[in-house]
């Protein structure tokens, strides 16, 4: 078990250095389509894994990149917002993020122990939707430097 989360956290290092060589040339936005995709399209894929490295490989990936996220997320946040209301926009956007973690945390638990397959749909489903809804956002924040 020890080992399992040396290596996702290991994963989980290697991801921001990753992201922070191709943010400038992909976009922010892009960058984030793409993330939620593969995260919630390997999501998906946990309840397909049939192999403990399986499982290992395609849960590292997914929580290296959905901890990338969250700053990813802040810093397109800090761009949509003038700078007299950014302080509160990343207070809310961070406070709906715990929120949204305790809760998911509690209905991961009971859909692991009634239907298990679906709590990785759920999850997978989640992920990819909002990977829809952030093509909504503008490419780049009106506020931007």
């Amino acid at each position: 078990m020890f080992r399992n989360n040396l290596i996702i956290g290991a994963v989980s290092l290697a991801m921001p250095l990753l992201c922070g060589l191709i943010v400038n040339k992909v976009g922010k936005r892009n960058l984030l389509v793409v993330c939620l995709v593969v995260s919630g399209t390997f999501g998906v894929g946990l309840s397909f894994a049939d192999s403990s490295a399986l499982v290992l490989g395609l849960s590292s990936v997914s929580v290296a990149i959905n901890s990338m996220g969250i700053g990813h997320i802040s810093s397109i946040v800090v761009e949509l917002f003038p700078t007299h209301l950014r302080a509160m926009a990343v207070s809310l956007h961070l406070m709906a993020g715990r929120t949204g973690s305790i809760a998911g945390n509690l209905i991961f638990g009971l859909l692991l122990s009634t239907n298990c397959a679906f709590a990785f749909y759920a999850i997978g489903g989640a992920l990819l939707t909002c990977a829809v809804l952030s093509c909504l956002l503008p490419a780049r924040g009106k506020y931007a430097a």
